[in-house]
């Protein structure tokens, strides 16, 4: 590369050019903090979950130190990368041992795996066939530019098979998506800060209650009547204990589950401190 320090970001619209010792600094500082914060939560092997994070962090841009990649990112434009980036740090991650950093590192653009996909690779998995030998005679040299470059390296450790719990990997994903995309808009410009907003779910909980109880009363005996049990259905929710923590709300179509679980639930996030409510329904025209 001539002397120049190799880049992880071309230059664009007066932007200089990122260089990938600080593109990996910056994203495996991001994603070792999301990844300690998730732990957190985690009833599984933390330190595991933690190294596996940031093993993919350190390697997941190593396929952009190729020298054909190196041209693009030499020049501002928007040409893709001719060789898939990806496909090194999964070589490396694997001769490390390291099979569920290599499974991020794979996923941090495609998304994860397909289990046929993968077996049909035949001792290759989450490789890119096409350049995978490429990528395996160039790996020395593409990993000592990335040490020479100053970033970090990790051991060799003894293989071991995947776990099979697919919901930790998608946080284990997120902590390292989030960190390199975060970084790129940054590096860009277009970070975008929000603000931490407080809860306020007492507050939420009373609008709801005032939204409930401005509801008109209905015209005519049967929707009168159909009104007062959907505030029946309200009020047991509203008022039912939050123990035991799982509960159940068998009600048909049209008797005010909406409003009357989410009641239930904001008492229970006020009572119980909680940081989220996720509200997970079947149609995307239901949520709309």
């Amino acid at each position: 590369m001539q002397g120049k320090p190799p880049l992880a970001h071309s230059p664009r619209h007066r932007v200089p050019a990122q260089t990938y010792i600080e593109h990996i600094t910056n994203v495996r500082q991001q994603a070792n903090r999301n990844a300690r914060r998730a732990a957190a939560f985690h009833k599984g092997d933390c330190a595991s979950f933690i190294g596996s994070v940031d093993a993919a962090a350190i390697y997941h841009d190593l396929g952009k130190l190729e020298k054909s990649n190196q041209e693009v990112l030499e020049r501002d434009s928007r040409d893709p990368l001719p060789i898939r980036h990806e496909d090194a740090g999964v070589a490396e991650l694997e001769r490390l041992g390291r099979q569920e950093a290599a499974v991020l590192v794979a996923a941090h653009h495609a998304g994860l795996f397909s289990c046929a996909e993968e077996i049909a690779k035949q001792g290759l998995p989450f490789r890119y066939l096409d350049i995978a030998n490429q990528t395996n005679a160039n790996l020395p040299a593409l990993q000592y530019v990335h040490a020479f470059s100053g970033c970090p390296e990790i051991n060799q450790i003894p293989a071991t098979a995947l776990h099979d719990c697919g919901f930790t990997r998608r946080v284990a994903l997120s902590c390292l998506v989030d960190a390199d995309h975060s970084d790129t808009s940054r590096n860009y410009g277009r970070e975008v800060q929000t603000p931490r907003v407080k809860r306020r779910w007492s507050r939420r909980l009373d609008a709801l209650k005032q939204y409930v109880n401005n509801l008109p009363q209905g015209k005519g005996d049967r929707e009168i009547a159909r009104n007062a049990l959907r505030r029946r259905v309200f009020d047991a929710c509203t008022n039912v204990s939050v123990t035991p923590s799982i509960r159940a709300c068998d009600a048909p179509v049209g008797s005010g589950k909406t409003t009357a679980v989410m009641a239930h639930m904001l008492k229970v996030a006020v009572e119980k401190r909680l940081r989220h409510i996720f509200v997970v329904l079947p149609y995307t025209n239901i949520i709309s």
